[in-house]
């Protein structure tokens, strides 16, 4: 009777110690024990993983020792979460620390300054940096004063740039390919020469949004209607940035044919992270926004600016025109300009201007009296065939 009470206490008192150890440290003790029984097997994946070569250099495995070895990795765990938990300690001291000083003026002074001290070679390092690329910028400034504006004037706003110049255009191909494809399939069922003669035909891809200057000349050279599309944006050899609006030469709004009209832009890009639909992946990417210099985009109730604050830019001025039609952002905004006060009351008046003067000069062509007046009449009235 007295052994099975013993053996009942000694059970109940084992259960107890157990559950004082907890659950995870029931899975530690049975995960020591696993790799003490498993240690010949499972030492190769820990030598791939670099683990044993860690160890070894520890001085905690033992060659031909299995028994030892685990023995030792036991006592440097339970060493090391010793050590973890006295660097936590410590940690926390400090943090309570740095909130109880921080909580007056003079403490978050004096951690100003300990901050200042504690990142001052950093500070002092990037101040040596910089010194040391302006004093290369001086030199070269000094050596060849017009390459080196040159220089500076190309880097201004180059990642917005490069982006706009190459903003859709592989979505753009992409499409193209597509068509093709879908072409040749459809031929294949149809007519087999035609497909192989299709088929020798390259794509014309297309390797950036740039508009060749007389391209852009030829189609502003309408007049502008208020659903219109295909604008362009005129960049301007000090890279600044202009919607430009259709406008006929002929207009006597216009300031002569050496001139587009627009709307000038702020440009603003920025890098962001995107996590990809496909994978999981996450992207890289860029993008940009624009806010006008006028305020085209009024609040309801406000009396907006009709098109008086629109910029008159030479040609000359245009270093290259970009075709917005297949970057995302700037299409939105197109969109929503096209659709304010301020544009339609342009749309109005240029029309209303274009087809007055119209009207204006066949009432002077047929009250003409002289063949000098009706040939200068009738010389006017042919520019009028936007």
């Amino acid at each position: 009777m007295m052994n099975t009470l013993l053996n009942v206490a000694d059970t109940s008192l084992q259960y107890f110690r157990g559950k004082q150890t907890g659950l995870w440290g029931l899975v530690g003790i049975f995960l020591f024990y696993l790799t003490y029984r498993l240690w010949e097997q499972i030492q190769p994946a820990f030598e791939v993983l670099g683990v044993v070569t860690l160890l070894d250099s520890l001085g905690l495995i033992v060659k031909d020792g299995s028994e030892l070895t685990a023995y030792k990795i036991f006592l440097a765990s339970i060493f090391g979460c010793f050590l973890f938990a006295i660097a936590f300690g410590i940690l926390m001291a400090i943090v309570s620390s740095v909130l109880i000083i921080t909580q007056n003026e003079f403490g978050q002074k004096l951690m100003r300054v300990s901050l200042l001290i504690i990142f001052s070679p950093f500070v002092l390092l990037y101040g040596l940096t910089m010194g040391y690329k302006k004093t290369l910028e001086l030199k070269e400034k000094k050596r060849d004063p017009e390459a080196f504006f040159e220089k500076k004037r190309q880097e201004k706003d180059r990642d917005i740039i490069d982006y706009l110049l190459k903003a859709g255009v592989e979505d753009h191909n992409n499409v193209k390919r597509y068509r093709r494809r879908k072409e040749l399939d459809n031929l294949k069922e149809t007519s087999w020469d035609a497909y192989f003669e299709q088929s020798e035909i390259p794509i014309t891809e297309k390797e950036d949004n740039l508009v060749l200057f007389e391209k852009a000349v030829k189609d502003l050279n309408r007049l502008p209607t208020v659903g219109d599309k295909g604008y362009f944006l005129g960049v301007t050899f000090d890279r600044e940035f202009y919607f430009l609006l259709p406008r006929p030469v002929s207009s006597s709004l216009s300031n002569g044919s050496d001139h587009f009209i627009g709307d000038k832009i702020y440009l603003k890009g920025e890098k962001y992270r995107d996590k990809s639909a496909i994978n999981n992946k996450v992207i890289n990417k860029f993008r940009v926004n624009g806010k006008f210099e006028r305020n085209v985009f009024y609040r309801s109730g406000e009396t907006p600016v009709s098109y008086d604050g629109l910029s008159e830019i030479p040609h000359s001025d245009i270093e290259f025109i970009i075709d917005m039609n297949e970057i995302e952002e700037l299409e939105t905004i197109m969109n929503n300009y096209r659709r304010t006060f301020s544009y339609e009351t342009y749309v109005k008046n240029e029309q209303d201007n274009y087809f007055n003067r119209k009207e204006y000069l066949k009432k002077m062509i047929s009250s003409a009296e002289t063949k000098e007046e009706f040939d200068s009449y009738v010389d006017q009235i042919t520019k009028y065939n936007a």
